[in-house]
C-alpha cells in the first residue's frame, strides 16, 4: 500500500470510530417495534412456561387416575355384588337361593367390601345385616315358611338404601353426576316403593 492509501484508510478508521462513539454516547429513542419485540419475547417465554406447567399437571393427573383405577374398579365390582345380593335376598325365592345370596352378602360384608366401602355404604350394609339377623326373616327361612310380606318390604327398603349408598359412592369416585330423575322414573313405573 502506498502512503496515500494508508492515509485514506486511517481517515476512514477515524470516521468509523467517531460514528460508533457518537452512537454509543447519544441516548437511544425506543421505537415501537423495539418495545413490541420486548413484550412479545416476554409473553412467548410466559406462554412456554405455562404450557410446560400444564403438561406436567396433565401427566400427574393421568398418573394418579391410573394408580387409583384398580381400587375404584374393585370398589365398583364389590358394591354391585353386595347390592345385587341384598336385592335378591329381599325377593321371594326358594330357601336354597336365599341361603346362597345370604352367603354372598356375608362374604362381602366381612371381607372384600369392608376393604373398599365408604362410611355410608358400611352403615347401610350393617343395617341390612342386622335386619337379616333380628327379623322374622331368618326364622321363617329356616322353618321353610313363606316370608312375611312386611318383612320382605323392610328388606327391600334396606336393599334399596344399599344401592343408593353405592351409587353415591361410585358417582363421587368417578366424578359422575347421575341424574336424580332415575328415582322418579322408577317410582313412576312402580318398580320401587318410595323410601
Amino acid at each position: 500500500m502506498d502512503l496515500k492509501q494508508e492515509i485514506e484508510f486511517d481517515k476512514f478508521i477515524d470516521q468509523l470510530a467517531t460514528a460508533i462513539a457518537a452512537r454509543q454516547a447519544s441516548p437511544k429513542k425506543p421505537r415501537f417495534w423495539d418495545s413490541f419485540d420486548h413484550w412479545f419475547r416476554i409473553l412467548a417465554a410466559g406462554g412456554a412456561l405455562l404450557t410446560a406447567l400444564w403438561g406436567i399437571w396433565q401427566y400427574a393427573d393421568a398418573a394418579q387416575r391410573e394408580a387409583i383405577k384398580p381400587f375404584l374398579e374393585q370398589r365398583l365390582k364389590n358394591c354391585t355384588e353386595a347390592s345385587t345380593a341384598a336385592a335378591r335376598i329381599a325377593q321371594p325365592a326358594p330357601a336354597s337361593d336365599q341361603v346362597e345370596q345370604q352367603s354372598i352378602f356375608w362374604r362381602l360384608y366381612w371381607g372384600p367390601l369392608a376393604i373398599v366401602e365408604s362410611e355410608a355404604v358400611e352403615a347401610e350394609m350393617v343395617r341390612f345385616g342386622r335386619l337379616l339377623q333380628t327379623s322374622d326373616f331368618a326364622r321363617q327361612l329356616q322353618a321353610g315358611h313363606d316370608i312375611n310380606p312386611a318383612v320382605l318390604n323392610e328388606l327391600r327398603q334396606a336393599a334399596l338404601r344399599i344401592s343408593h349408598a353405592c351409587r353415591k359412592m361410585v358417582s363421587d369416585d368417578f366424578a359422575l353426576r347421575l341424574p336424580p330423575g332415575l328415582d322418579k322414573l322408577a317410582k313412576l313405573f312402580g318398580t320401587r316403593p318410595a323410601p
